[in-house]
């Protein structure tokens, strides 16, 4: 019988802008092979979907799905 240890990491992303209905998954394919998933939630997205641009304090940008931006918009307008 084997010994399992899981390690788990935890990252934090501050969000200061999301930019709605950046571009069509379809458009966006047809330039970047290397994204087929919501950089948040890993959901996979689907030729009809709209990518969402999220701004983050670090300057990283994130593609993200409609749920995710969302969430990030509504905390957003909480703080």
């Amino acid at each position: 019988m084997g010994f399992t240890i899981e390690k788990v990491y935890t990252e934090k992303y501050i969000f200061t802008n999301v930019h709605r209905n950046y571009i069509k998954y379809k458009e966006f394919r047809k330039y970047r092979k290397d994204l087929d998933s919501c950089n948040l939630c890993d959901t996979n997205f689907k030729a009809e979907d709209n990518l969402h641009l999220a701004f983050l304090e670090t300057h990283k940008n994130q593609l993200i799905c409609d749920a995710c931006a969302d969430k990030v918009e509504e905390g957003i307008e909480a703080n």
